[in-house]
């Protein structure tokens, strides 16, 4: 049995009738260039990844992999419609652990998606250790 750290961006939706905490901790939500919302498919994947041109991943600190830190940030991309760049992110939930916020933060800035298309998105990313071919499911201290 090997544990693996990871850090992953969380896309997963039950119901379309959770309350906004639980909403903005499991559900990658994204705003299109006319105005109109999408939250997440079940399949875990939003609409706007389509239009990713540059989507990197945050790593996990080592430290905090040493440490066994976890948690959920929540991340608000404000998009650039002419260029499609991050031109504004903010925190909207916190970890709890400053290293893995600014991870979070400084990778999903660097995001950048075709012109036009999204105006704004808020992406949970998961920093969770998990048993390697077992199902993922992070329900860890003080996160749904």
């Amino acid at each position: 049995m090997k544990i693996v750290a990871a850090a992953v961006l969380l896309f997963t939706t039950t119901s379309f009738a959770l309350t906004f905490e639980q909403v903005h901790a499991n559900h990658a939500i994204g705003v299109d260039a006319n105005g109109r919302r999408y939250v997440a498919s079940e399949t875990g994947w939003g609409p706007w990844f389509a239009d990713a041109v540059f989507a990197p991943k945050p790593g996990y600190p080592v430290e905090d992999r040493r440490l066994h830190h976890e948690g959920i940030v929540v991340i608000r991309l404000d998009i650039d419609l002419k260029t499609g760049k991050a031109a504004y992110t903010t925190m909207l939930k916190s970890s709890g652990f400053p290293n893995l916020d600014e991870v979070a933060v400084r990778a999903l800035a660097k995001w950048r998606f075709k012109p036009g298309r999204w105006k704004q998105l808020e992406i949970p990313v998961v920093f969770a250790f998990f048993t390697r071919g077992e199902p993922f499911d992070y329900g860890g201290p003080g996160h749904p």
